[in-house]
Parts: structure tokens; sequence; C-alpha cells
């Protein structure tokens, strides 16, 4: 097992709040300040993580996002938090030897998922693809911007269901991003960075059931992260049953 590390900016560091020229996040703080604490907070990661190896040799960590839920077009100042920041960020994380990387959102609900007649008038690509909707559009603007695509295209996936099984509805989610998302570069390889940690143990078996079947059956489907929310309103404590995401026996 290897970690992975997200950064996500809140507080002092929320850049969806104000704006370059007025101030950014909580405080605020001026663009070139807010700037400035970006790079010592990547470094100051980067120092810390650095060498930190398993008894094997091997790194401790493995990926370090970015930002977490990347949705241009929904998020206030995304586009100027990535263009002015994903750069360094991407040289000095892989310089450090880890893989650089920020992960994005499917919609992943059962009528989401199952919406054939779907139609996107600004990307026809699309068209009957609904769980890609902001996907795609952060990938486009990462592509029009001449930014570096991870090598794994990871995204949160929250499905919610009402009768279609679990392993149906993600198999159409990996479906879907295979039909649109090489047009822009991005590879056929991927992770869940955050879904459900259910409460109900029978379901929360199902989920993690499908996620584990999906790695089983076809590689393109590399891991899965659950964040521990549980339900709305629901926080789940330890233990984890991780081995509920655990692959079938053969």
């Amino acid at each position: 097992m290897r970690l992975d590390v997200g950064m996500l900016w809140l507080g002092a560091a929320d850049y969806t709040r104000g704006d370059p020229v007025n101030g950014l996040g909580w405080t605020p703080l001026s663009a070139t300040e807010f700037t400035l604490r970006v790079e010592q907070t990547t470094d100051k990661l980067l120092n810390a993580v650095t060498n930190v190896l398993r008894p094997d040799g091997v790194p401790v960590v493995d990926t370090i996002y970015m930002e977490g839920e990347v949705m241009i077009g929904a998020k206030a100042n995304q586009d100027w938090f990535l263009i002015n920041h994903y750069p360094r960020f991407v040289s000095r994380v892989g310089a450090a030897g880890f893989k650089p990387a920020v992960y994005f959102i499917a919609a992943a609900s059962e009528a989401e998922v199952l919406d054939n007649a779907f139609v996107d008038i600004t990307y026809p690509a699309l068209n009957g693809h609904r769980p890609m909707f902001w996907i795609y559009r952060s990938l486009f603007f990462m592509a029009q911007q001449s930014m570096y695509i991870p090598t794994q295209i990871d995204f949160s996936c929250y499905i919610t269901n009402t009768g279609t099984p679990f392993s149906t509805l993600l198999t159409r989610i990996l479906d879907d991003a295979d039909a649109t998302l090489p047009g822009l570069g991005a590879p056929q390889l991927y992770g869940a960075a955050e879904t459900y940690y259910l409460v109900d143990p029978a379901q929360r078996r199902q989920l993690g059931l499908a996620f584990a079947s999906a790695a089983a059956a076809n590689p393109r489907f590399q891991q899965v992260s659950f964040w521990t929310g549980g339900t709305p309103g629901v926080d789940a404590a330890y233990p984890f049953a991780i081995e509920d995401y655990y692959p079938p026996p053969n």
C-alpha cells in the first residue's frame, strides 16, 4: 500500500472566496501573497514526505494531489488558481519523485448515469455521457492551457441508486470515461479518489465489491479510497471494514 496526499484549500487558502484583484480567502490575501504561500506550502509538504520510505525502500507517498474535485466553470477562481500554480506544482512534485495530480468529480446518481438522452450543447462529445460533465470540462480547460494531464484520471465517485446495481452504474461511468476523455489526451486509467463509506454493512459491501470487481475485471480501474463521512449527517468512526473493498476471491 502507498499513501496519496491531497491538498485542500480552506480558510485563508480558500481561493474560491473573493478574487485576485480584491483579495482571496477569508483573510483576505493579495494574489501575490496567496501565490507565495501556495509555493511555501507545496515546498514544506515535499520536505516532509521526501525520503520517507517503507522497510522495502519504496517511498511511502505515491501521488500528491494539488486540488480535489476540480470543476472548471463551477468553482470561482479555479481557472486562475490552476494557471498560476499548477505548472510549478507539477515541476516540483515530479522532481521530488512523486506523481503530481489533481482529481475530478463524476456525476454518479442513477438518474445521471443512465441518462442516455443527455445532450451537451457546448461539448457534443458528452452527448449520452452525463457522468463526465465536469471531468470533461475540466480536462478540456487543462488541455487548452497545455497543462499536464495526470497519468491516471482520478475522481470522486459517490454512486447512489434506486434499484440498479452499483456495479452496473460504475461500469457505465468507466465506459463513459473511455468514450470521451481519451480525445483530450487523457489515459484510460482511473481511480476513485473518494467514495461512500456507507454505514449499512450490506450496502457498504455491495458498493465495495462493485469497485473491487471493476478492478479485478479490467486494469483500467486502478484504485479506490473511501471517505469516512458515511451517509449525510453520519460520521463513521474506527474501525473501518476495509475488507469490504477487497477484490472478491477467485
